[in-house]
């Protein structure tokens, strides 16, 4: 079953369900780089700390996307 899923996933990485959520995690993404353009000295607990927040990110996004896309299939149903 996680096979499939995953290749649901892959299928629908360019729909809008997942580009409208995936921009939060872009801004984080986008902040932990221009630190490192800057050449800006991070100490670990912020890296991590930083890292840690575009998990908990990219996971919400994760499950808000798909619960979207469920709730389409289940309507069509």
């Amino acid at each position: 079953m996680r096979k499939n899923i995953i290749e649901i996933y892959e299928n629908l990485q360019e729909s809008d369900f997942i580009q409208k959520e995936r921009i939060e995690s872009e801004k984080v993404i986008e902040s932990i780089v221009k630190h490192y353009a800057q050449e800006t000295v991070m100490n670990v607990e912020d890296i991590r700390g930083e890292l840690s927040n575009l998990a908990f990110i990219a996971e919400k996004n994760g499950f808000v996307a798909g619960f979207r896309y469920a709730v389409r299939l289940l309507k069509e149903c």
